[in-house]
């Protein structure tokens, strides 16, 4: 007849005499595998969030120098606003006449020296009195085009 191989034990459950299953929970083998690629993802998730972290932070940072670039960005421009106002020609002319009591001068002279190495050397190379007439009207009229009196900036 047909034997049996089956044992009974207490707890109600069978048994297999000897005989290996791959129903039995994990050898070994498999529990290190398993514990190996839990501690893996873990690794992976953790250094995943940490870059996000990181990044947060720097943006956190950015935002902090880009605040402060921008004061003082504003605080250059007022400084060179005030440099400005102080370097106006208007405000040095008022400070001359008021608080240093100078004059304009009545009349303005050009004293020209020659070197005297080079005396006989002309300042106005040319043939005629005509051209040089003509380069100083031009010259006279240049100065006077390149001359602006500026006002105090309010």
């Amino acid at each position: 007849m047909l034997k049996n191989n089956y044992n009974y034990s207490y707890n109600g459950k069978k048994e297999n005499n000897g005989e290996s299953t791959s129903n039995k929970c994990f050898s070994g083998k498999k529990a290190f595998l398993c514990l190996f690629l839990l501690v893996f993802f873990a690794f992976i998730l953790a250094t995943y969030i940490g870059q996000f972290v990181r990044m947060a932070h720097l943006n956190y940072r950015l935002s902090q120098l880009e605040e402060e670039f921008n004061n003082i960005q504003r605080e250059i421009d007022q400084l060179n606003l005030k440099l400005a106002r102080e370097m106006s020609v208007a405000r040095i002319e008022r400070i001359a006449k008021n608080e240093l009591n100078m004059v304009e001068p009545e009349k303005v002279e050009f004293v020209l020296l020659k070197n005297s190495a080079n005396e006989e050397e002309d300042i106005y190379p040319g043939p005629a009195g005509r051209e040089i007439f003509f380069v100083r009207v031009i010259n006279d009229f240049l100065k006077r085009m390149n001359t602006v009196r500026a006002e105090e900036m309010r």
